[in-house]
């Protein structure tokens, strides 16, 4: 009986809708042109402190400083409708500005890469972990590109974490993943306390080949990969729940650059403060880029830290 029955939207309202896209898009092209200029004068800005000897890093900081008028909005309405599409508004507009800061700082002959914000240390091969079937398994894949891979075998994880804390040794083997890509986190807590940072994972199986654990390589300092266009990067970073970026705004972000989130873990740990939590995120891209998001997270989040970045999990 209802089968001629169907429902009509008013032509006024569709007229309407058209009219406000159109509006739309040329607010965007007018955003996309104040961008424009402003990584222009950002760019002048760190070409000429470049050339006094300042670094990629240090000069972001001081970039950051400077751009308050992008990263907080002035929301009279109560709409929560409007404040959304405000922050979806800004995010896209810092988002293009770290683009086109990277894009014109590499034009003008500035190189600016990974290792630029996550900066890289010459170590040697002192290794030490806590000696088992599956350790050794993973001692064997990291040290294949090592000349001079060196073992120290300690009686826990904790032991193992605090001889690279207190620089006993240059790397440390723990334990990451369970089968299934759960994080352990009491080695997850480890590595907050002694901050460490990932520089490669590799998974292991055992003898029977079922094990299906994930090891990771820790130093106090980052090991950026050569990534090839075969490689699936990724990049791992710690962020307070409660301060700085909303996890919103970094999947939304990492979208734009094309980056997928692989995964997030949230976890609380107790500080002598107060009990913290963070999220854990870990980006996966396949042959792009990551400086764009490096950038976008060094100008626009003070309560992010970068855990590692390392490559083909999988």
């Amino acid at each position: 009986m209802f089968d001629d029955i169907a429902f009509v939207p008013c032509d006024i309202t569709l007229d309407n809708l058209s009219a406000l896209e159109e509006s739309g898009a040329r607010i965007v092209e007018r955003r996309a042109c104040e961008i424009s200029e402003l990584a222009d004068s950002v760019v002048d800005f760190s070409k000429e402190l470049y050339s006094e000897g300042m670094g990629i890093y240090e000069i972001l900081s001081l970039v950051s400083a400077g751009l308050g008028g992008i990263t907080a909005h002035q929301i009279t309405s109560g709409l929560a409708l409007s404040s959304a599409h405000s922050d979806f508004a800004s995010s896209f507009d810092r988002a293009e500005l770290a683009t086109l800061f990277v894009d014109r700082l590499r034009s003008s002959g500035i190189a600016i890469a990974p290792r630029d914000l996550l900066p890289s240390e010459e170590r040697d091969g002192r290794i030490v972990y806590v000696k088992n079937a599956l350790a050794d398994e993973a001692y064997e894949v990291f040290t294949a590109d090592l000349d001079d891979a060196r073992v120290k075998y300690v009686t826990s994880f904790k032991e193992a974490a605090d001889a690279v804390a207190d620089g006993e040794a240059s790397y440390c083997l723990l334990p990451l993943e369970e089968r299934g890509g759960s994080r352990l986190a009491p080695v997850s807590d480890i590595i907050f306390r002694r901050d460490l940072r990932i520089c490669a994972i590799t998974p292991v199986f055992g003898f029977d080949g079922n094990a299906d654990m994930k090891y990771a390589l820790l130093s106090s300092g980052y090991s950026v990969p050569e990534l090839s266009p075969d490689d699936d990067g990724y990049l791992e970073i710690r962020i307070r729940a409660d301060e700085g970026l909303t996890l919103a705004e970094l999947i939304t972000v990492a979208s734009y650059y094309g980056i997928s989130v692989y995964r997030i873990n949230t976890q609380t740990f107790d500080t002598e403060e107060d009990n913290e939590t963070y999220h854990d995120l870990v980006f996966r891209s396949s042959g792009i880029d990551f400086t764009p998001l490096l950038v976008y997270l060094t100008l626009f989040s003070s309560a992010y830290v970068p855990i590692g970045m390392y490559k083909n999990l999988e």
